[in-house]
């Protein structure tokens, strides 16, 4: 796993547990449950070292589940004018009998704008898209692991939720700001990315003229 990767599935794993925290916690007194859950101090290394290695796997999960919900409830997360200007223009600059339009034809608009993208875009484009993907997906995985966390931490503590209540909601609250914010900044930067990608394809379309094969590459 790579360490970028490594690091948002880490950082996503984390934000369960801090939701979970923030909606189980508050309400219990700390210092009793605190020797409940750990006792000796051991068992407080052994209880953070497994949240610190089990958060990236939880992270991947969530995330995992985050991207499946997505495609299953909203369709694909890649579905801008780039995509269907990318797969229609190759369409039409191939003859009818052309084998690369039987490939093209049977291709998702997202595959045939990626592989263009990548085969001819410029590294340090493709490289600042990627940033701003990848703040997309954080928004997404974030918002999973929130909604994840908090859900459990509430169930967790069903038989003195109403008491703890009160003193709950605004961590609950608080947290799901957080993940608001995240969301709408990765909502942001998908924007700015589909539109970028959007300039680059008209440029790349109208610098190859007629004909673009999908088995040369053009990388400037």
């Amino acid at each position: 796993m790579e360490t970028g990767l490594l690091s948002r599935t880490s950082m996503t794993g984390w934000m369960a547990f801090l939701a979970f925290a923030a909606a189980y916690l508050p309400g219990h007194d700390l210092a009793r449950l605190g020797q409940a859950l750990f006792g000796r101090g051991f068992e407080v290394i052994a209880v953070a070292l497994l949240s610190v290695v089990s958060a990236p796997f939880f992270g991947w999960l969530i995330g995992t589940l985050a991207i499946a919900g997505l495609y299953l409830f909203c369709g694909h997360p890649y579905r801008g004018e780039a995509r269907k200007e990318a797969k229609q223009a190759l369409l039409t600059r191939h003859a009818p009998t052309s084998p690369e339009k039987d490939i093209i034809s049977a291709m998702q608009p997202d595959d045939v704008f990626s592989y263009l993208f990548n085969s001819c875009g410029p590294r340090d484009l493709r490289n600042w898209c990627r940033r701003r993907r990848s703040t997309q997906f954080i928004g997404y995985n974030w918002t999973a692991a929130t909604v994840v966390g908090v859900v459990v931490g509430l169930v967790g503590d069903w038989r003195t939720l109403g008491p703890h209540l009160p003193a709950k909601l605004p961590w609950i609250v608080g947290i799901l700001l957080v993940c608001s914010a995240t969301l709408w900044v990765g909502m942001i930067a998908a924007r700015e990315c589909e539109r970028v990608e959007l300039l680059w394809l008209r440029r790349f379309l109208r610098q190859c003229g007629k004909e673009i094969s999908i088995t040369e590459s053009q990388e400037e």
